[in-house]
């Protein structure tokens, strides 16, 4: 929590000591049973992120006020409290769910845009909340439509990992789309799905490098290979 005002700061790190947490530590066990090991930590993470969650964590389960500063997509910041009552991770995001007192209604908050946070000193009343209630299928949003994607060997793994194995198939050479070019030889699959059609879908795909080439529909094509120039830009 570098980025909170000193007294902030301390007062965060004195509570989370009181849990009995080790600061060292990202790896925690979910659930009473320890059957599912959770490693909150990115990539060259500083901690800072592996330290929201945890505050979060305790939270919710103290029914404690967080105040933060989130800020939007756009960029813009906002200073508001929260009422956090679950941690969600999907597609590699954390997200904490929690009543905004601000909105007044349950919002669904990235951890990565919380730009400080700080426990205060109120409590909350949980309230009813279901699994439905929970905005998670953004992937049914009416602007999805079927992918398929041609994946080279240097990409396969990634896909794997992002689309699941079941939805990579063998290309077969007699396929239409199956000779485009890709970044290297060999054996190719196809990929598909059912994804949103939008700039993050082609960001995605980019951060795949060159082994993943957009079959269909001709809108992500272009929405992919217009972003491909874009970036290539920068660097002529």
């Amino acid at each position: 929590y570098s980025q909170l005002p000193e007294e902030r700061f301390l007062t965060v790190r004195k509570k989370l000591a009181a849990q009995n947490k080790s600061d060292e530590k990202q790896l925690f066990f979910s659930g009473d049973a320890n059957y599912l090991l959770i490693d909150s930590g990115s990539w060259g993470d500083s901690k800072s992120l592996s330290e929201k969650i945890r505050l979060f964590e305790n939270a919710a389960k103290a029914c404690d006020i967080v105040e933060i500063d989130y800020v939007s997509r756009e960029g813009a910041r906002t200073v508001r409290q929260i009422e956090p009552h679950i941690l969600i991770y999907k597609q590699n995001v954390w997200y904490v769910y929690a009543f905004c007192r601000k909105q007044q209604a349950f919002r669904l908050f990235r951890i990565g845009r919380v730009y400080s946070a700080f426990l205060t000193d109120e409590k909350f009343e949980r309230r009813e909340i279901t699994r439905d209630d929970i905005p998670l299928h953004y992937w049914d949003s009416p602007e999805s439509a079927p992918v398929k994607l041609l994946v080279a060997r240097s990409a396969y793994a990634d896909v794997q990992d992002w689309l699941g194995c079941e939805n990579l198939h063998p290309a077969d050479d007699s396929c239409a789309g199956a000779n485009d070019n890709t970044k290297d030889g060999g054996q190719k699959w196809f990929a598909t799905a059912t994804l949103p059609i939008d700039d993050v879908l082609a960001k995605k795909i980019l951060s795949l490098g060159a082994g993943v080439k957009v079959i269909e529909p001709e809108a992500l094509q272009k929405k992919t290979a217009e972003l491909a120039a874009a970036v290539a830009k920068v660097y002529c």
